[in-house]
């Protein structure tokens, strides 16, 4: 009761504005990823069910319990663009917290959390509510997050308010009024807080695409599709960390997770260290063949694949693709062999520049993600941020050259197993992004911060989505 009256006490009338209590805008959008969808897709037919959100490295799938995080405007429809942005306000960390422990008490019914958010937004006081429902949801709510609902804004709201904010001051009012009766209904409290029919489109409104997912911290990804604010299916994607193992020459040669493993078999004959093409001498590693093991029993697969990997660093890559051609021999492990344009399996110079067109734009999309995030987020760099750069676009071309390896075996619906190694190498692609920010850490469970990132509309007339750590239906 002590810290009740304290927090009481540190409460101001004046602190309550309409519209103050979650603020998260368009403008909080997380970074989009807008080509993570494909490869995930290319890689799992079925995605592992969310039994516990206590979530191992893996990609998985979920209907669950959403909530309208923005009372008087309208609910999402099927086929809506949302994207993944940070909750902010004034009473933010009320918000997520109700959304939390909504997810521990699940005899508190979805409709009694929805009318105690929509509450907090209006500044309804928690007295003013019925008995009956205070009871309901006071598990919901510390004391000191009860005392500092508190406080009486229906005189504040009836000041003078800016007049864009005068619609949403008297949806307030109105949901206060309601909320005080005590044989109120849940849909007379929904016709207030949900505009129904056609939006207009809002102020300030952008175009966002279905399938855009955003890296929310802690080695996950989210993306969210709502169905109405009551229900909204999530993907999740954590990517595992790998354990690599490198050569005597320092290249990649072998990736392990959970019992599955890819080894890069190279070709170190005297003279396949480089090719030349069109009068292009080209710095090469050349794959002879990839080794896949799994943990179950005849889960073992040589696949041949006749690769190339370049090899150096991207700055001398686009020196080199960029340059009028000159064959110059570089002496690294005996004499170079030269070759006529795609003779004898050898790539054709059109297919050089497509090979580091293609590495340059995951190494640009890369680049361009870091600077996000050194503008508008913490960032711990990685260590030779230069060779992690290199090193993630060597990975690129292991993972690409992987599943064209693979295409003739690998046909959808069969060989999970060999998916699950493929994955592996995408996984280190992303694993990159978490690194930036220093938050990969181990491939142990960890819970995914669905209530500190709500699904925010292109539109800004519709509503934004709070997400809860519950499945729909349970």
């Amino acid at each position: 009761m002590g810290k009740a009256k304290n927090a009481l006490g540190k409460v101001r009338p004046d602190s309550w504005v309409p519209g103050g209590a979650i603020t998260t805008s368009i403008n909080d959008t997380l970074y989009g990823f807008t080509w993570l969808e494909n490869e995930l897709n290319y890689l799992s037919d079925e995605t592992d069910t969310i039994q516990s959100f206590d979530l191992a490295p893996g990609h998985y799938k979920a209907s669950i319990r959403s909530y309208c995080l923005h009372a008087g405007v309208y609910g999402p429809s099927k086929g809506d663009g949302y994207q993944i942005a940070k909750l902010k306000g004034a009473k933010s960390n009320l918000v997520r917290n109700l959304l939390d422990r909504s997810a521990e008490h699940p005899e508190i019914s979805q409709e009694d959390v929805q009318t105690l958010i929509w509450g907090i937004e209006a500044g309804a006081k928690f007295s003013s509510y019925s008995p009956s429902f205070q009871v309901a949801v006071k598990p919901l709510l510390t004391p000191a997050e009860i005392a500092g609902m508190e406080v009486n804004v229906a005189d504040l709201a009836k000041r003078a308010v800016p007049a864009e904010l005068k619609e949403i001051a008297q949806t307030y009012e109105s949901l206060r009024y309601k909320m005080q009766a005590s044989q109120v209904k849940y849909d007379e409290i929904e016709a207030i807080a949900v505009k129904t029919g056609a939006p207009p489109l809002g102020i300030g409104s952008k175009v966002i695409n279905t399938d855009v997912w955003s890296y929310i911290g802690n080695g996950f990804f989210l993306k969210a599709s709502p169905y109405g604010y009551k229900r909204t299916d999530i993907e999740i994607y954590r990517p595992s960390s790998p354990e690599l193992k490198y050569d005597s020459k320092e290249r990649i040669s072998k990736y392990m997770y959970n019992g599955y493993s890819v080894e890069i078999v190279y070709d170190d004959q005297p003279g396949r260290d480089q090719i030349i093409v069109d009068n292009h001498t080209i710095p090469v590693w050349i794959i002879k063949s990839y080794n896949l093991k799994g943990p179950g029993a005849g889960q073992s697969l040589q696949v041949p694949a006749n690769q190339w990997v370049y090899r150096g660093k991207m700055a001398d890559f686009s020196t080199l693709v960029n340059s009028p051609g000159m064959a110059v021999n570089i002496p690294q492990g005996g004499p170079s062999v030269s070759y006529a344009s795609g003779s004898e399996g050898n790539p054709t110079w059109q297919e050089i520049k497509a090979r580091y067109k293609r590495t340059k734009e995951w190494v640009d999309r890369y680049n361009e993600y870091r600077d996000y995030v050194k503008e508008y987020e913490d960032m711990k760099n990685p260590p030779e941020m230069d060779k992690y750069i290199d090193e993630t676009a060597v990975n690129e071309n292991i993972y690409e050259g992987l599943k064209a390896a693979l295409n003739p075996i690998d046909k959808k619906g069969q060989s999970n197993w060999i998916r699950k190694n493929l994955a592996m190498t995408l996984d280190m692609m992303f694993y990159a992004i978490c690194q930036l920010k220093g938050e990969c850490g181990d491939n142990s469970p960890r819970r995914p911060e669905l209530s500190s990132h709500p699904a925010q509309p292109g539109n800004t007339s519709k509503q934004r989505i709070g997400l809860s750590p519950y499945k729909s239906g349970l």
